[in-house]
């Protein structure tokens, strides 16, 4: 429903947003978007619960980068100081992502 709401799809063709490749954030803002409406939630609340749900399943993963994740950060602190470092790996996965650098203070 989400994905027909903001135009991401067609009707029974979930593949543009589901595959692993890189979107532009112009379709990702607008599913957030989409996705506050449906759920009657702000855009705040959205970006914390797709963080969590990220995290955790980025870190549950089998992955080589939850891997990474795993044994680069032991402490949350720790996750965001090398967040930029997970980021350039994944850009070598997907040379056409452009991912932040963040300076993060705690």
């Amino acid at each position: 429903r989400l994905l027909k709401e903001v135009g991401a799809c067609k009707a029974g063709d979930d593949t543009v947003v589901l595959d692993m490749v890189p979107h532009s954030d112009d379709l990702t803002i607008q599913l957030l978007l989409g996705a506050g409406r449906l759920l009657k939630l702000t855009f705040e609340e959205i970006l914390r619960a797709l963080g969590r749900r990220f995290i955790v399943s980025a870190l549950r993963s089998r992955s080589v980068r939850a891997h990474l994740m795993r044994n680069q950060s032991f402490t949350f602190p720790e996750f965001l100081s090398n967040l930029n470092a997970t980021h350039l790996s994944v850009e070598r996965d997907y040379p056409d992502a452009r991912f932040p650098s963040l300076d993060a203070k705690y």
